[in-house]
């Protein structure tokens, strides 16, 4: 066997590996009758833990609150961060060093230590449970993977474009919007899927800043439709519910792919 079909199967045993958790919670999602373990494929394939799942009104409504919070959320942290990455690029003001190593630490910290202190300033601010709250928080989370994204994008555009952008008579705005946003396609679609994904997927947040029921979001309504049970488990509604939660991500990525990958690679993200 040579080299190059080793290496090949290495990668495909490595992709079925990685892939066959997805593969049995969708597995148990179309199983009417679940079983464990589950069957290699469904014998009897059913949309019925789907359709249960989407009877349930508090998952409705999370799941319009979470494609609002998410979006919202996504959007502004791109704005955000490419003016933050633009200006520990290119531009020099005092302070920088410093910003830039606290932007580091926050960037190496877990989202979820912060909790109790965004806690009690979020309910001393009087947005907690509120969906603004919810979309300031999630870009907020997000900013700092962004800018150090943006930043290292920005570095890759050629100073002599800058330069010249300069004797043409630009100033530090036109240059940024004329210049470096219009260059930076791939990494505005990488910086978005980065906060959707985030927003979209989070749940210690969701659960623990919000408890309003027309304010749930979607992670926060699966928990408790999955466990409405004292005693209880509803696997049919884990395993459809995880199926919901991958399929915007999903969609996002396969649309977005080209840019995200040329994004990361410019970006220095990996």
């Amino acid at each position: 066997m040579t080299e190059k079909r080793v290496r090949i199967f290495i990668l495909v045993a490595w992709g079925m590996f990685t892939l066959l958790p997805i593969y049995w919670v969708m597995d148990i999602s179309f199983q009417k009758e679940i079983s464990f373990p589950p069957q290699l494929a469904p014998l009897n394939p059913s949309l019925t833990h789907y359709t249960s799942l989407l009877n349930e009104r508090l998952i409705v409504t999370g799941l319009l609150n979470s494609i609002l919070v998410s979006v919202v959320a996504a959007l502004l942290s791109v704005i955000i961060t490419t003016m933050a990455g633009y200006a520990f690029s290119r531009l020099q003001f005092k302070g920088k060093k410093l910003l830039f190593v606290g932007l580091l630490m926050a960037f190496l910290l877990p989202p979820n230590l912060n909790i109790v202190p965004i806690f009690s300033l979020f309910s001393e601010l009087g947005i907690l449970g509120s969906r603004y709250g919810m979309v300031f928080l999630y870009q907020l989370l997000v900013t700092p993977l962004n800018i150090f994204l943006f930043m290292n994008y920005f570095n890759t555009v050629e100073d002599a474009i800058v330069e010249s952008a300069i004797l043409d008579g630009a100033g530090v705005f036109q240059r940024y919007y004329r210049i470096f946003i219009p260059l930076a396609k791939p990494a505005l679609v990488a910086g978005f899927i980065f906060a959707f994904r985030f927003s979209w997927s989070e749940y210690v947040y969701a659960t623990t800043m919000v408890t309003e029921n027309s304010k749930i979001l979607f992670t926060a309504a699966l928990e408790r439709a999955i466990f409405s049970g004292q005693y209880t488990v509803n696997f049919g509604y884990m395993a459809s519910g995880a199926m919901f939660l991958a399929l915007p991500v999903v969609v996002i990525l396969l649309f977005g792919q080209k840019y995200l990958e040329l994004g990361l690679q410019l970006g220095g993200v990996d």
